[in-house]
């Protein structure tokens, strides 16, 4: 790391629970705390038009329940960001709240459901006979895949994300890659959705027509536990009896707050420090700029 220290735009409040890397964190970089006032949306853009902060080099957002003040990342706050500005780091499970690929965009190279599956004994399968797909394979869908194979060994996975993951992981929970959202659907018995919204419909009324007929037609059941306009759940699909709800607030207890926070110091002092975050969510929108000029965005 060079001498002179990186700026990080700290937004939000302060850190509550890794007091004792964070005294490694600030150690190693000059923060910079906007003002709970400053972090509304106009005054956000005001202060990045005039430069009030200077150049900055990332963005820390230690708690996803603040910091999230000038709300959604589009391409009008994006544009206003300093040239300087290489990785955002924030804490949280989702990245709905920001483009990922007007980040990308906007230059060389960022740092994550719901499950079909059979209710009625009349239609229930052993899982070590069954095929479970899995769409996205990140921390979650990973997690999902080893204890599947793990409870059930016969059951096969197939897979598929953005980018194809490398042979010694598919080979750890014994997947096969599809290339499509459509080759999932039409291979498996059941599906996970274990990836963040991204701004379009994956499951849409077309993809539904794609899933495998199966004894109960072409879904059996469905578990959800994220909703589209949270807190209000869809009515109807509360009182089917082919639909499993649960209460979406993970993201909310004690534990995952301090790992939020601690993930978030660990991908800015991994990305400065030796070069690679530990959490890239868009590097596979990103193209190096071998010039060396142009913005990087970088969204952890």
């Amino acid at each position: 790391m060079s001498t002179t220290k990186p700026k990080v735009l700290h937004i939000g409040d302060n850190i509550k629970y890794n007091h004792e890397l964070y005294a490694r964190f600030a150690s190693q970089f000059e923060l910079i705390q906007p003002s709970a006032a400053e972090r509304s949306r106009a005054e956000f853009k005001r202060a990045l038009q005039e430069g009030r902060w200077g150049n900055f080099h990332a963005i820390f957002r230690p708690f996803w329940n603040t910091g999230g003040e000038m709300s959604n990342w589009d391409e009008e706050l994006i544009s206003l960001l300093p040239a300087s500005v290489q990785i955002i780091a924030s804490a949280g499970a989702g990245y709905d709240w920001a483009n990922v690929e007007c980040f990308a965009r906007y230059a060389p190279p960022r740092t994550p459901s719901t499950t079909a599956h059979t209710h009625s004994p009349l239609t229930a399968r052993n899982p070590s006979t069954q095929t479970i797909g899995i769409i996205g394979l990140g921390a979650i869908g990973l997690t999902i895949a080893r204890k599947a194979r793990a409870a059930f060994p016969g059951i096969r996975v197939v897979y598929h994300d953005l980018v194809r993951k490398g042979p010694e992981l598919e080979g750890s929970i014994d997947a096969t890659y599809a290339a499509t959202l459509e080759g999932v659907l039409r291979a498996v018995d059941c599906a996970v959705l274990a990836t963040s919204f991204a701004g379009c419909t994956l499951i849409d009324a077309a993809a539904l027509g794609k899933f495998r007929r199966g004894a109960g037609g072409f879904l059996s059941a469905v578990g959800l536990d994220v909703h589209a306009s949270e807190l209000v759940v869809h009515l109807r699909l509360a009182a089917s009896r082919r639909v499993m709800m649960l209460s979406h607030d993970a993201g909310g207890r004690w534990i995952h707050m301090w790992r939020f926070e601690k993930l978030a110091m660990e991908n800015l002092l991994g990305f400065f420090g030796e070069g690679r975050a530990v959490t890239p969510v868009n590097a596979h929108l990103v193209k190096m700029d071998k010039g060396g000029g142009g913005k990087l965005k970088s969204l952890l």
